[in-house]
């Protein structure tokens, strides 16, 4: 049985704005972290080069 395409992807959310230090990040990841913990499937996307929003959500590149 083929799932539809559209019954899968019921919503999307994008957080965009061309200035920097707005809370685009901090917002994407409180609300991300919101659905998730309600039980919702969540994939955050980081496209900023600055590459914060894994660090906002506890991931650290140290060794």
């Amino acid at each position: 049985m083929q799932t539809d395409f559209r019954e899968t992807r019921k919503r999307v959310i994008a957080v965009i704005n061309g200035k920097g230090g707005v809370l685009k990040t901090t917002l994407t990841a409180n609300v991300g972290g919101e659905l998730a913990a309600s039980g919702q499937k969540v994939l955050l996307v980081d496209l900023d080069p600055q590459g914060n929003l894994a660090e906002d959500l506890g991931y650290t590149s140290e060794t």
